[in-house]
């Protein structure tokens, strides 16, 4: 018979972790040309964007050729910007949240200022983690904190609004 209800989540918007803010973000950061309003990548959020407009199509092609099927696409993308836009009221200082909390720069790394350095991996001898990971929205550059996920997925499942604030 196999699954008749299926979820498929497309990508964040990957132009915000510090992973890719360290590696292809200007270390200046003086090129706002290359920065939206929150401080992310532009270029890496129109990519993130167009990889789920693209998702969604094929998404809708296979709906059509599986009717008895649901197939629903969580929209990770819209739900982390909304998690962005009021990270004030959810709790992430603005001067870490970038940061990854399980980095370079605590060690001695050349991290800068996203605590992200590609040669020094989470989980590594010497690396130490953030105090409170619930402040920074990503984990080791490119994976989310538990809190930030947990409020990107709430945002997926228990709709627009959490703790009556609004997330869509």
């Amino acid at each position: 018979m196999g699954a008749t209800k299926v979820l498929v989540t497309g990508t964040l918007p990957m132009g915000c972790l510090p992973g890719y803010l360290t590696i292809l973000g200007n270390p200046r950061r003086n090129d706002y040309l290359s920065y939206d309003r929150h401080g992310c990548l532009a270029s890496m959020n129109t990519f993130s964007r167009v990889h789920n407009d693209h998702l969604q199509s094929a998404l809708s092609k296979l709906r059509s050729r599986h009717p008895e099927v649901e197939i629903a696409f969580g929209d990770t993308y819209k739900a982390f910007m909304a998690v962005l836009r009021n990270h004030v009221l959810l709790g992430f200082k603005k001067d870490e949240m970038f940061k990854a909390c399980c980095g370079s720069s605590s060690a001695g790394g050349r991290g800068g200022e996203f605590n992200f350095d590609p040669a020094k991996v989470c989980g590594k001898q010497g690396l130490r983690v953030c105090e409170d990971p619930s402040t920074r929205l990503s984990w080791d550059g490119f994976h989310l904190t538990q809190e930030a996920m947990k409020l990107v997925v709430d945002g997926l499942f228990v709709g627009e609004r959490r703790s009556g604030l609004l997330l869509g």
